[in-house]
């Protein structure tokens, strides 16, 4: 989920205009994501202020996301934000925050009941990419998280400049204009 977004946000606007992008984590230590191992750039409270935050699956639906501290730096830094962002299961983390109670929000589909069942105050929308409420964006597995990220690319530096992006990653969806899920 980290690496989609990554380079989708990595690869939009010019030597003038782009994203910064940092990872943040509780700890500074190597953190193991999957086969890969990161240092994470900064501590919450390290941190600078994010105009977008991306909160990917972080073994969420196995309780993974039932961390006090991210809830809590999500809340600090939300006011101050652009957009808030979750791909796949890093729904669970945004929703445990509390900020998204009584908007949408989509998440991976093979989690809607659990997602439901915890977060009965979220209106979950199943079979959708991405859900925009404005400042919350929620997209579904990975490649729904690439077409969230470059919905959020369209929203900072236009259309144009996100076609350019889907165009460089060999990304054929339209799901970033529409967020719909196409039939199979």
């Amino acid at each position: 989920d980290l690496a989609g977004s990554w380079v989708a946000f990595g690869s939009a606007g010019t030597e003038r205009q782009s994203f910064e992008l940092y990872t943040v984590s509780p700890v500074r230590e190597t953190l193991r994501l999957g086969g890969v191992q990161m240092l994470p750039d900064s501590t919450p409270g390290e941190a600078p202020q994010p105009h977008i935050v991306v909160m990917g699956a972080q073994g969420s639906h196995q309780g993974g996301d039932n961390n006090e501290a991210k809830s809590e730096w999500l809340r600090r830094v939300e006011p101050n934000a652009d957009i808030l962002m979750s791909v796949c299961t890093g729904a669970f983390v945004l929703a445990r925050s509390g900020l998204i109670d009584g908007r949408l929000a989509t998440t991976h589909h093979e989690y809607y009941d659990s997602f439901e069942r915890d977060f009965p105050q979220v209106q979950l929308v199943r079979n959708r990419r991405f859900v925009d409420n404005g400042k919350f964006v929620s997209a579904g597995g990975l490649t729904s998280g690439i077409d969230g990220s470059i919905h959020v690319i369209a929203r900072y530096f236009g259309a144009d400049e996100a076609q350019r992006v889907a165009t460089y990653l060999e990304h054929y969806s339209d799901g970033w204009r529409t967020g719909v899920r196409e039939a199979v």
